[in-house]
């Protein structure tokens, strides 16, 4: 009787080759959606390690199987969103424009998925972008130009980790 276990196959419990857990067709992004950044209470993580956290996961972008997709996330679809954000950032000066114009910054979220279903940005990128816009209250135009700084020292990250 042979007592070395070279050639007995029964020692393995799985297949040698099964998927890779990014090869499953149930893709679940890293940044999750439905939770709205404070802009209200400003921290020391707000413009420093958090928008870097959230430019590494951004510039890895993940198609919808969650395959690794350069033609994602572009710098230049990007910065079309910081621009916008910027521009409303100027035309929201008093609180009463700020008001005016709450609808049309909240719209963002709708122009983003736009860009998702395009295969422009990542739903990475889109989680993000809505817990930016929904941590802009209603009651505190502050919180559009904290908005409005966060996403620019976002976009610094990223353009110093995709290129």
């Amino acid at each position: 009787m042979n007592n070395n276990n070279y050639g007995n196959r029964s020692n393995f419990s799985k297949p040698p080759f099964q998927k890779n857990s990014l090869e499953k067709d149930n893709y679940v992004p890293e940044i999750s959606a439905n939770k709205p950044l404070d802009f209200e209470n400003i921290t020391v993580d707000l413009f420093s390690s958090t928008p870097k956290k959230y430019a590494e996961i951004c510039a890895r972008p993940k198609n919808k199987k969650g395959r690794d997709d350069s033609k994602l996330n572009k710098g230049t679809q990007l910065r079309r969103f910081y621009d916008e954000f910027v521009m409303w950032t100027e035309r929201s000066e008093t609180d009463e424009k700020f008001k005016e114009n709450l609808p049309f910054i909240y719209m963002i979220q709708s122009k983003v998925s736009y860009a998702v279903g395009r295969e422009l940005v990542d739903e990475n990128y889109k989680n993000m972008m809505c817990n930016i816009i929904n941590g802009i209250k209603e009651n505190n135009p502050k919180t559009l130009k904290n908005a409005k700084l966060f996403l620019e020292a976002f976009m610094g990250f990223f353009k110093e980790l995709k290129d």
